[in-house]
């Protein structure tokens, strides 16, 4: 469900109740907490609230990854965020981050501008004897 992913671009006040449920579960906090928290800031980011629940690692690295542990283990599939050409409205199509990517299966997969080799050929096909290099 769609609903269950944390969206990196709403605040915590906009995200769902399964979301701000793991993101105190994750922070080790009763639901009291969590009402405080919203009820003093409301407007903090599904990326800054991420970021907090990786800084509940104490040292060692791999903050990230303890933050996607931590989320997943409380219920939630992954992330959401807007992607590039809807940043700016603030709307649009989203992109989704699985933490878990047994939970998915892929039905297709794209190649964006050839094969490495088709890159390679093209490139050694622009350099003309002598070593000066045709425009590409």
């Amino acid at each position: 469900d769609p609903a269950h992913f944390l969206d990196w671009d709403k605040p915590l006040s906009e995200q769902g109740a399964k979301v701000q449920e793991a993101y105190a579960a994750a922070r080790g906090w009763q639901p009291d907490q969590l009402a405080r928290f919203v009820e003093n800031d409301p407007g903090r980011s599904g990326m800054a609230l991420y970021n907090d629940v990786a800084l509940t690692k104490r040292g060692g690295g791999g903050y990230e990854k303890h933050a996607a542990e931590q989320l997943a283990a409380n219920g939630l599939p992954g992330i959401k965020y807007l992607d590039a050409g809807s940043r700016g409205a603030g709307e649009g199509s989203r992109n989704y981050v699985v933490f878990n990517p047994d939970m998915i299966d892929i039905l297709r997969r794209y190649a964006f501008g050839g094969s490495i080799a088709d890159d390679a050929m093209r490139i050694a096909s622009s350099v003309r004897p002598g070593g000066h290099d045709n425009e590409l």
